[in-house]
């Protein structure tokens, strides 16, 4: 029988002997991914202090320009380079390169769809909701799909492609390379803004694809796709048996090309979760994720604050006074439990009001502060009431957040807690003051922050 190799690699029989050894190193591996993950969960939901403000104010402080804090930063760092150890430690030549990159790509399947899902027992485990986890399913995708490049490129290179092209588990690999490096591409920042709706649908139908042919590619990664496919399974079952309502949406034109949706619905929802809403007649196989601007112990509708932008929100807006069926799924959404004895501090910029308002009517009765940053007086249309202190830019300048905060935080001593939604550079400006005060020692601040792009 002909030699599958279009390049012969110096080793023959032993090939085996190597990618076993590597996959019984990839199971160290394995199990120190589960720890670090597991390690996170437990100091995530436990209320034990950092031993030192300096460090957690450290860690705390958000890089502006990745958006993220240094400790997320570290901990993406820390992840890759020990995926990169375990992909090339004892390797002495390419093809077993190929092999480890293969392996590693794979072991990490499970973990990349848990963090890319809404209903997984991670998000219980961390405490957290999807969205604050998706920067680490951006970064667990890129390594993912690089990996899975080189993996092929390699395969390219020292394998006749008559002998790929002939058996069933390459077939499956090549296939499910086509699909990842199509996630690849579409997951681009510049592609996923500007034509949201076809990344979307690459990503559902080709993560599908995808795992299924790693399923069948090879023996050894059938575990970890089997599960993977478990995880995106349940996580779909259960949106559409669970989280999926048909609704009446009663669309406004509001001040600042602002669409105002009233939706009457038996959805549960609490103050501060968000919802994916579709309507029907506007780019109908769209689906957009909005904050719940009312709360459910107030009122039975639920009111959404659309600012137009580009696409649905604009086409959305363009409707004018209408109202149109449609589909809603969720809700979504974690905020930290109150302990009250705290003070509530909401802070909003701009439509970011639609996740204070519903708190502020939940905290009724408590040591709240509440201020509202819009640019025009006109804002105030978009919700049936004034709430707490309102800050009109186009009036009084921008304001000075961070002497704000001290006013309101007692210089960090008060035990307080931060609710924050708006701008990216507001949310920075406010997370990076309170890493200030971690490192003076004054910990009994905490933030938690809905971020949007504006």
């Amino acid at each position: 029988m002909d030699s599958p190799f279009r390049v012969q690699p110096p080793f023959g029989p032993e090939l085996q002997d190597i990618v076993d050894y590597g996959h019984e190193l990839l199971k160290v591996y394995g199990l120190c991914i589960g720890l670090i993950v597991a390690g996170s969960a437990v100091i995530k939901r436990s209320s034990v202090k950092a031993p030192n403000g300096v460090i957690l104010g450290y860690l705390k402080y958000q890089m502006g320009k990745f958006e993220e804090s240094r400790g997320t930063i570290l901990f993406i760092f820390a992840y890759v380079g020990l995926s990169l150890i375990f992909c090339t430690y004892s390797v002495s030549h390419p093809v077993v390169l190929m092999f480890r990159l293969g392996l590693v790509a794979t072991i990490n399947l499970p973990l990349l769809y848990m963090l890319g899902t809404k209903r997984t027992i991670l998000n219980w485990a961390l405490g957290c909701s999807y969205e604050h986890v998706n920067t680490l399913h951006r970064w667990c995708g890129v390594l993912v799909v690089a990996m899975i490049a080189v993996h092929a490129a390699i395969s390219l290179y020292y394998f006749r492609w008559q002998y790929l092209i002939r058996n069933r588990w390459s077939c499956m690999g090549i296939v499910s390379g086509i699909c990842f490096a199509l996630i690849g591409i579409s997951s681009i920042p510049a592609f996923r803004s500007k034509c949201y709706e076809l990344f979307y649908g690459i990503h559902l139908l080709g993560s599908l694809i995808a795992v299924v042919g790693v399923y069948l590619h090879y023996p050894i990664a059938r575990p970890y796709a089997g599960a993977a496919g478990c995880v995106f399974l349940f996580d779909r079952l259960f949106r559409l048996l669970k989280d999926l309502y048909v609704v009446k949406c009663e669309i406004s034109s509001a001040y600042a090309d602002t669409a105002l949706v009233k939706i009457k619905t038996k959805c549960p929802w609490k103050a501060g979760d968000h919802i994916y809403l579709t309507v029907w007649g506007c780019r109908t196989l769209e689906s957009h994720p909005f904050t719940i601007a009312s709360n459910k112990k107030n009122s039975d509708h639920m009111y959404l604050i659309v600012r137009a932008r580009d696409g649905f929100s604009k086409d959305l807006y363009k409707l004018g006074n209408t109202t149109r069926m449609g589909i809603i799924h969720g809700p979504y959404g974690r905020t930290p439990k109150v302990n009250k004895l705290e003070r509530i501090i909401l802070i909003a910029g701009g439509s970011g009001v639609a996740f204070t308002y519903p708190l502020l009517q939940e905290y009724a009765g408590m040591d709240v502060k509440s201020l509202w940053i819009i640019r025009d007086r006109r804002c105030t249309e978009w919700l049936p009431e004034q709430i707490g202190d309102l800050w009109v830019t186009a009036e009084q300048g921008r304001p000075d957040i961070t002497a704000i905060l001290d006013e309101w935080t007692n210089n960090g001593h008060d035990n307080c807690l931060i609710l924050a939604c708006g701008p990216q550079a507001l949310l920075t400006s406010m997370e990076n003051h309170v890493a200030a005060y971690y490192s003076k020692g004054h910990c009994s601040v905490k933030f938690h922050k809905e971020k949007f792009d504006w």
